[in-house]
Parts: C-alpha cells; structure tokens; sequence
C-alpha cells in the first residue's frame, strides 16, 4: 500500500515536471520570438537611415577633405546592419554553420573598420580561415557533421558512427 502511494506521489512529481519543462520550452520559443522581431526591426530602421548617409556621401564626393571619415562612417553602419541580420538569421535558423557565419561577419567588421597593425590583420584573416574551414569541414548542412572524416548525425555519438 505504501509503496503504490509512493508510485502515484513520484508519477505526479514526473508529470509537474514534463509540464513545468514544456511551459519552460514555450516561454523561451516566444521569447526568441520577440527577440528576432525586434532585431528585425532594429535592422529595417537600419537600411532605411543608410539612405541618408549614401546621400551625403555621394553629395561630398566633389570635396575630398573628409571622404576617408564618410567612407567609414558608412562603412561602419553597413557591417552594423549585416551582422544585425546575421544574428536575424542565427535567432531564426539557429545552427552552428548560422554561428559561424555571424562570427565571420564580426571579425570581418573588426578588420574593415578599425586600423590594426599587419601582424594583427594576419591574425583576423588566420582567425576568417579557421572559421571558414570549421564550417567547411565540420559541417555540412544543418543536420549532419563530419567528425573525423565520417558523418554523423546531431543525435549520435562518435562511438556510434561505423
């Protein structure tokens, strides 16, 4: 008898647990949700104030003093609003070829847009490398990795694989 009360204590304990974890995967659902509507937006506001940036960019092309200032200054907005959708895409489709690709898109920005020494490009180009190998080797489309010259689902572990 006490045994049975336990089994139905433990079977209500599991089932508040399943419920508090579904509610818990709902929640975080809707909350990336919002997240990538309002980065959706903050890029959209993005795009639309490059417009006139361009403007004053192609209207200060006749004076040369400044061009370098209005070119990275522009520059600088662009890369802003690329890696905004970058992370769009990332929130949307999250995987790790989607990972990879916004952090190339960051180290490429660092790179454009602040004046480093040689030795310091070479690191961010070395770091492009790497990143673009991972993703070239590593993965192969969102469900599949490669993981020692074999493919492997994202469910299996290496001892899995034949």
């Amino acid at each position: 008898m006490i045994d049975l009360e336990k089994k139905n204590n433990l079977e209500k304990y599991s089932k508040l647990e399943l419920k508090i974890q579904e509610v818990g995967t709902h929640v975080s659902v809707a909350l990336e949700l919002v997240v990538a509507v309002l980065v959706l937006l903050a890029c959209i506001c993005g795009l639309i104030a490059l417009f006139p940036h361009l403007a004053d960019m192609f209207a200060g092309l006749n004076k040369m003093a400044g061009q370098k200032n209005m070119l990275s200054d522009f520059l600088e907005r662009v890369f802003t609003v690329v890696v905004g959708i970058e992370f769009l895409k990332m929130l949307c489709k999250p995987s790790s070829a989607n990972v990879l690709e916004t952090i190339i898109f960051l180290v490429a920005r660092h790179m454009i847009l602040v004046e480093s020494k040689p030795w310091e490009d070479f690191l961010y180009v070395m770091a492009i490398v790497c990143l673009v190998l991972t993703k070239h080797f590593l993965v192969r489309d969102n469900r599949q990795f490669v993981f020692r010259g074999k493919k492997q689902d994202e469910g299996q572990t290496d001892t899995e694989v034949s």
